[in-house]
C-alpha cells in the first residue's frame, strides 16, 4: 500500500494488476471454445479513472484505457447498495453479459 499510496501518488498503472483479452467483444453462443468474462469489482473505482486497477490487454500487456474498461472490465461497487441489495452483484453481472450482447 505504502508503494502505490506515497511513491506512485496513487496511479492505476501501479495498482492491481487485471490481465483482459481483448479481443473477446461479443459472447458467441455457438462457440466451440471457452469464452471468459473477466470483471473487477471495487468500490474504489473512481468515476474518471481505474484508480486502483492496471487494466492491460493480456497479449501485449499494453494498458487498457479507462473509456474501454469501465464498465465492461472494471465495475464501481457502491457498498451500500451492496449491503442493501441480495440481488445486486447479480445484476452487475447481468449488466456485463448485457455489454457482449450488445457489442
Amino acid at each position: 500500500f505504502h508503494w502505490w499510496h506515497t511513491d506512485n501518488n496513487e496511479s492505476e498503472h501501479s495498482g492491481k494488476l487485471m490481465l483482459v483479452d481483448t479481443s473477446l467483444t461479443k459472447l458467441d453462443p455457438h462457440a466451440t471454445t471457452e469464452q471468459i468474462i473477466q470483471v473487477f469489482f471495487d468500490d474504489n473505482i473512481e468515476r474518471e479513472r481505474a484508480h486502483i486497477v492496471d487494466v492491460r490487454d493480456a497479449k501485449t500487456y499494453a494498458p487498457v484505457p479507462f473509456e474501454v474498461s469501465q464498465g465492461r472490465y472494471l465495475r464501481r461497487v457502491d457498498p451500500y447498495q451492496a449491503i442493501l441489495d441480495r440481488e445486486y452483484y447479480v445484476k452487475e453481472v447481468q449488466a456485463v453479459f448485457d455489454l457482449y450482447q450488445q457489442t
